[in-house]
């Protein structure tokens, strides 16, 4: 019976390292795939809540109050049209991104609303303003008004103010805006999803942005 020589198995092992050094950047790539994927069906189903919702609250959006964090639009999705958190009155799992970073309070998601719809609208600055609460039957072009998306690091609403360079692309990790393969998942009033591209999100850097306020 022969027996392989040291260098034989040197080679060997050598040639196995090489194989998978060449599929490692295929399986980081098929594994980020499936984080987005899922991160899509999340929106998909945060969508189909809101939209209960509003069938049962006279066509109201699920308020963001920023002085009373009993109505945070997640918590009041959940648990009746949400699966319930695994922390009382934490964002459900469901409302968090498997790119995005840690959530480490209470009022915060990584999926985000869009702004104009929960009366919340945080500021480059850091001051935070309300606005009055949406009625969805003012949505005009459903099917081009965005009303879910990745959030920018760990806030629960997102709007056009807030498509910065910095923003979108340039914050580390999962706090960035384009967080898949600089893409970030958004889903519109009509409940089509898409993935867009950072470039698509920086042209809608203007607050009266259309794709932002749902009733131009």
């Amino acid at each position: 019976m022969k027996k392989f020589t040291l260098i034989e198995l040197l080679v060997v092992v050598a040639i196995i390292g090489i194989l998978v050094s060449l599929l490692f950047p295929s399986l980081a790539k098929a594994r980020e795939k499936g984080k987005q994927a899922v991160c899509l069906n999340n929106s998909k189903q945060i969508y189909t809540a809101t939209m209960m919702y509003v069938d049962d609250n006279n066509s109201q959006a699920p308020i963001d109050d920023i002085n009373d964090h009993d109505t945070r639009w997640f918590n009041l999705l959940s648990p009746q049209y949400l699966p319930a958190p695994q922390q009382e009155d934490w964002a459900p799992e469901i409302a968090k991104c498997p790119s995005g970073i840690e959530v480490d309070a209470k009022w915060q998601s990584t999926i985000a609303m869009n702004s104009r719809v929960t009366g919340k609208n945080q500021m480059s600055n850091g001051e935070v303003t309300t606005t009055n609460r949406f009625g969805m039957n003012y949505v005009q072009s459903t099917s081009e008004k965005c009303l879910l998306i990745d959030s920018y690091l760990n806030w629960r609403s997102n709007g056009s103010g807030n498509m910065t360079v910095e923003k979108v692309l340039e914050e580390d990790g999962g706090g960035k805006v384009a967080r898949h393969a600089n893409s970030a998942n958004t889903t519109h009033f009509d409940g089509s999803t898409i993935a867009r591209s950072a470039n698509f999100l920086l042209s809608k850097n203007r607050w009266d942005d259309p794709y932002f306020h749902p009733d131009k």
